[in-house]
This record gives structure tokens, sequence and C-alpha cells, in this order.
């Protein structure tokens, strides 16, 4: 299932509703959000699920921000949901052209959208009919050529948003710093010199010109430089500093947006499932290390500091076992299942600051959370029809 399957079919916009809530507790932080086919759940450290409804299926994966979260309906309803409810707090534009994707940058000052041929920016903090921060045409370096950007996906660590645009064979980095250094384009590289048109970064688009033979933005790290995906059967690694392609390996069948990466004592790892093994890659030199046989068809991989001292680290996995989805862990030596955790799981998202996995299962519907020994900590109970979809935790901005 790709990634516009997996978020078909929402129902008709309501008010939030708040399931009943668990007895005892402090609200804390939110923990996660989870989404499916007609509902969008905050999740809350000491509350019950927050449930939201929306007017229709979504365009794109909702958008996190340290503070709310973004979602884009098919119809071009455009709604902000905080993460702590007050009154005049919610956000709705309803917005023409409709726009097919969506990204928001961590502070939640900035919204991004693929609107037709155009990259459009949104200063959140602006009245909803504010003219837009910054518009750009899809077109190439020499505004020949006109496309639509097919995806949009913010890079918190460098502050900044990648959009993709197939037909053009480009990649498009755009800053969201304000402090960003000159930009220069153009055909004279000797800055030093003084040459060169220097252009303001901050909401400069740098290009990254890979040809047709593109891959999908589907595994971002939290903190690397470089971004991987499919192209056809392989798995290719683009580096944003270098603006171009850097490694690529013929693997048929391989999901890198299940990968994952940690360092495991050994130096960086990046762990990406492949079948029914985990494909082990050295990011210092961009080579296969190892690979290892899984207990069934690799999901998803999650990885989690082991907690028990020294460089050690939990590997979580969703792995499909006789038509079954089941969740296992390992450190180290043979994984470990954990049936009880998560009955039916679809989703699992690592939480790093809190050393915690949240996992999302669908019988019945609940988000679990678990600690780094696979401890049930917090259980978030779900509407028996909600169909989850997706799990994420909000970022934190630097």
């Amino acid at each position: 299932m790709n990634r516009r399957e997996a978020l078909a079919g929402c129902a008709a916009l309501a008010a939030p509703v708040h399931l009943a809530a668990r007895g005892g507790g402090v609200s804390g932080p939110t923990a996660g959000v989870a989404w499916g086919m007609d509902a969008l759940a905050v999740l809350r450290l000491g509350e019950a699920a927050r449930l939201h409804t929306l007017d229709g299926p979504l365009a794109d994966a909702p958008a996190l921000t340290a503070d709310a979260v973004w979602t884009l309906t098919a119809s071009g309803r455009l709604q902000r949901w905080p993460f702590v409810a007050s009154p005049g707090q919610s956000d709705t534009r309803l917005l023409a052209p409709t726009p097919h994707a969506l990204a928001a940058s961590a502070d939640g000052r900035v919204v991004a959208l693929a609107q037709a041929d155009a990259l459009v920016l949104l200063d959140a903090t602006a009245p909803p009919d504010a003219p837009p921060l910054k518009v750009y045409a899809g077109t190439d370096v020499e505004r020949r050529r006109r496309a639509r950007a097919a995806a949009l996906r913010a890079l918190p660590s460098r502050r900044s948003l990648l959009a993709t645009w197939p037909s053009l064979g480009e990649w498009w980095e755009v800053s969201l710093d304000p402090a960003a250094p000159p930009l220069y384009e153009g055909l004279v590289h000797d800055h030093r010199m003084g040459e060169g048109l220097p252009t303001p970064g901050y909401l400069a688009v740098r290009r990254a010109p890979l040809g047709d033979a593109m891959p999908t933005p589907d595994h971002i790290g939290a903190t690397q430089p470089w971004v991987a995906g499919r192209a056809g059967d392989d798995v290719a690694v683009v580096h944003l500093d270098v603006r171009r392609e850097i490694a690529r390996w013929k693997l048929p069948g391989a999901r890198p947006q299940g990968a994952c990466g940690h360092d495991d004592g050994r130096g960086p790892r990046w762990w990406l499932p492949h079948g029914n093994a985990i494909v082990e890659i050295d990011p210092r030199r961009w080579v296969i290390a190892a690979r290892h046989d899984a207990p069934g068809a690799v999901l998803a991989l999650q990885a989690l500091p082991a907690g028990i001292g020294g460089d050690a680290v939990r590997l979580w996995g969703l792995f499909e076992v006789g038509g079954r989805v089941r969740l296992a862990t390992r450190i180290g030596g043979a994984w470990t299942w954990l049936d009880g955790a998560a009955r039916h799981p679809t989703s699992c998202v690592a939480d790093t600051a809190r050393r915690r996995l949240l996992v999302m299962g669908s019988d019945p519907p609940a988000v679990t959370s678990l600690d780094g020994e696979g401890r049930t900590t917090d259980t978030w109970s779900l509407p028996a029809g909600f169909r989850g979809r997706g799990l994420a935790i909000p970022p934190q901005p630097l």
C-alpha cells in the first residue's frame, strides 16, 4: 500500500470529540499523533486520546509541529489542531487551487503546500486571509519547463524543507532559517574572490539536479544530511550538502520508509528492511556491512538505546509472519515476540528523547507506549471504527 492509498477516506468535519479520560494522572506533553481514514487522534500523557474527525480524505499525511498538527484534505481544507486546545486556536483555510502535498516547520511558523505547479509557503502566525509568505513557480533553472511537486518533507535538524520535482529531475531544499548564509548559484563558484551572484539564504532554493532516476524521499534521518528512498528496484541516497546522489544499490522490494539508524558502538549504522532480511549499511563508507535473516517479512524497524549502559542498541521490528503482523525486539541476539504489547500492530515509532516506543494496534484500536524493556507504560484507546494509517511524534524545534 502506498502513501496515498493509506490515506484514503475520511468523514465529515466536526468539533473535537474527547474520549473518556483515564483515571488518575496529570496532563503532560504530547506523546504522539495517530491518524486513520476518518479521524486524527492527539495523544497526551495523562489524558485520553483527543479525537478530531475530518471533512474528507486526507490529501497527504498530517504535518506535525512542536505545538500542533496540520491536516490537508482532498477538498483543499487546511486545518490546524493545537495540542493544547483552547477557544479560538483552531485555524481553518479552504484553498484553491486544491493543494496536493503538505509540510510544516518544526517550530510551527511556516506551512508549505504544493499547489498546482507552485510551491507556496504560508506564515502560520499570520491571519488566515494574509498573503503567502512566498510563492515559487515550479520551473527548472532555465525556466523552460513547469511541473508539479510530488512530495514535501520537513527537515527539522536543517531548519528547511524538501520539495521533489520528478518531471524536472530536481530536489529543492528551501531554508527556513533567517540566519542562513547567502546562496551562490550559477557557473562561477569562486566565492572567496567575490565572484558569483549571492542570494539571501533565508527562503532561498538550493537545487539538486538528480535526473530521471531520482529517488522518492522515503527516509529522513533525525540529524543526518542525507535522505534515502526508492528509485525503481534501487535504493538511492542523496546528500543534501553536496546536492547529488552518493550511493545506490539494486535491492528490489526494499522498504527505506521502514528503515532506521543508530550508533551501536561501532559507529553509525543504517538498518534497511529487504524482504525477509535486514541489510546493515555503514553510512560512513556507504557499503553493505552485513545482511541479517529476519523472522518474517520486515515491514518497519525502529532503534532505541538499550538502557543497560554502554552503546547497546535495542532494535524493534514489525514483521509479517503467516499473514499476520507481529511486533518483536532484540539486543544483539535472537528476536523476542511481544504479542501482548499490541494486538495486530500497524505502525510503530521510536521516541528517542523519552526512550520508548509507540505502537498502534487495530484489535482493539489503541496506541501503546512501551519502555526500553518492552513493558507497557501508557495506553490510549481509540474508537472501534478507527482504522489506523500512521503514527508520528512531534518534532522539537531547534
